[in-house]
């Protein structure tokens, strides 16, 4: 029965006559596209790639919401500051750091809602 499967298996690959003795019940080859060693290499490859697509979409997300932490921040820092710049010359204490601390929240939730389109 072996001498029989050996001469009825069209391959030329001696590693596929090895496997396909080891399994049996496949008469396929490598080469061959509905092989079923074939595949599981195609299969591992796509996980592969898989995996790698969810780690770059991973990234890209994180990279977001840190862009859009980063942004807020820096949009309202700059309104304190300059509110604070402005309040030291003119002399009006509180009114102008609060107002430019405003228009850099609302810079910041403009700059969010621009990025978001």
């Amino acid at each position: 029965m072996y001498k029989e499967f050996i001469n009825n298996v069209d391959c030329p690959n001696p590693i596929c006559y090895r496997i396909m003795v080891k399994a049996a019940a496949e008469s396929h080859c490598f080469r061959r596209p509905g092989c079923s060693m074939a595949i599981q290499s195609e299969n591992k490859t796509n996980r592969a790639d898989d995996a790698k697509k969810q780690r770059r979409e991973l990234v890209r997300a994180l990279s977001s919401l840190s862009q859009i932490g980063i942004l807020m921040v820096v949009c309202v820092l700059i309104g304190v500051f300059l509110g604070k710049f402005l309040d030291d010359r003119l002399g009006t204490t509180p009114w102008l750091l609060l107002v430019c601390s405003l228009l850099g929240v609302a810079a910041a939730i403009k700059a969010i809602y621009d990025m978001a389109r």
